[in-house]
């Protein structure tokens, strides 16, 4: 339901449905509000794809009817410095899910994929980054939390909630944000 709001959204605001899109990450809950936040910026951002994953508006019709429409990360540069967000990212290469049931190789997979985008954004790490970690099920978080943690170490701030992710076959879901060279 959510691709198919932001397609019609995006077209009847004239925007383009393929290639510069912003990123984004749509995640379900079993209770409350629908919440949606964005961002605005006078300045042009860059839409940052995964060399290791298919464009996500490039899926096959295997995953929905109508492909999902975000970038997997967007950069934005300011005069007071740069800002990075990470689309919600998970355990897929190319476009298929990889490792189905086990959440501890989907969460290394998942920082796998981070890490490919930061290749194309430095001077961003790992390390640098504020996450949010969603985990389908609650019983996985123990793993999901010793696979993050041994990757990105205790410092970066992070929370974890739970969430249905992209994919039934997905147990975990990561999207993060930066910000470097600010005043």
């Amino acid at each position: 339901q959510f691709n198919g709001a932001r397609r019609r959204a995006l077209l009847s605001s004239g925007r383009l449905i393929r290639g510069p899109v912003p990123a984004a990450s749509a995640l379900g809950c079993g209770h409350g509000p629908l919440s949606i936040y964005f961002l605005a910026a006078r300045e042009a951002p860059r839409f940052i794809e995964n060399p290791r994953q298919v464009s996500a508006y490039h899926y096959p019709r295997q995953y929905g009817q109508r492909a999902p429409i975000f970038s997997r990360a967007t950069l934005v540069d300011t005069a007071q410095g740069a800002r990075l967000f990470i689309s919600g990212t998970s355990s897929i290469v190319g476009h298929r899910t990889m490792h189905a049931g086990d959440p501890a190789a989907q969460t290394r997979e998942t920082l796998a994929n981070i890490e490919a985008l930061l290749a194309q954004a430095p001077p961003f790490t790992l390390e640098s980054l504020t996450y949010k970690i969603y985990v389908r099920h609650p019983a996985d978080l123990p793993l999901v939390q010793r696979e993050v943690d041994a990757a990105i170490g205790p410092r970066p701030p992070r929370v974890y909630l739970q969430a249905d992710v992209c994919r039934a076959d997905l147990a975990v879901e990561i999207e993060a944000t930066g910000g470097c060279g600010e005043s």
